[in-house]
């Protein structure tokens, strides 16, 4: 095992868990290194494919001793709220750091380690904003579609971005005015 770290995992509720059943190396896991490598930080997030059972997940690691800081409990859950959030079309959201990195996004068929910044063609006014907790209304071009959306800081260092292509809006302002 890596760094000598395991975790059993297991699907029923309510059981007690056969630990034999899928022992998992968590120890090369960045939501494992950070709490590790870091001891700064209290908690971290990630979003993850499990290793288990290879469906997205929310992984949430923590310092449970925080004096000695040998010990690390890490919990992981399909967080519905988030992985399906329910979002009007033409809406979608991004919960993104302020380096830009994507945490999480309505569209899970996108790349989770996408850098938001990188993909962006005018990203120096998106930048600042994500630097400096500024919530404003933004206009951007995202993967070659023009977008306006609204950015707002959450916590520490993560702001939500809720935002829409420009041209779906224009088309579906043209099916609107056809019927």
């Amino acid at each position: 095992t890596t760094a000598g770290v395991m975790l059993h995992m297991y699907t029923e509720k309510w059981k007690k868990p056969d630990l034999s059943l899928f022992p998992v190396s968590i120890g090369e896991r960045n939501y494992f290194k950070a709490i590790r490598d870091n001891p700064k930080l209290d908690y971290f997030l990630q979003s993850i494919n499990s290793f288990a059972t290879g469906k997205s997940e929310v992984a949430l690691s923590a310092r449970i001793n925080p004096e000695s800081g040998k010990c690390i409990g890490v919990v992981t859950t399909p967080l519905r709220s988030i992985l399906q959030a329910g979002v009007p079309s033409p809406y979608q959201f991004i919960l993104l750091d302020d380096r830009g990195d994507i945490k999480f996004h309505s569209e899970w068929n996108q790349i989770r380690s996408e850098n938001f910044l990188r993909e962006l063609e005018n990203d120096r006014v998106f930048d600042t904003h994500l630097k400096n907790g500024i919530a404003d209304f933004v206009e951007f071009t995202y993967l070659r579609n023009d977008c306006r959306g609204y950015i707002v800081p959450v916590i520490k260092n993560w702001s939500v971005l809720v935002y829409y292509r420009r041209s779906e809006v224009h088309n579906m302002s043209a099916q609107i005015f056809v019927m």
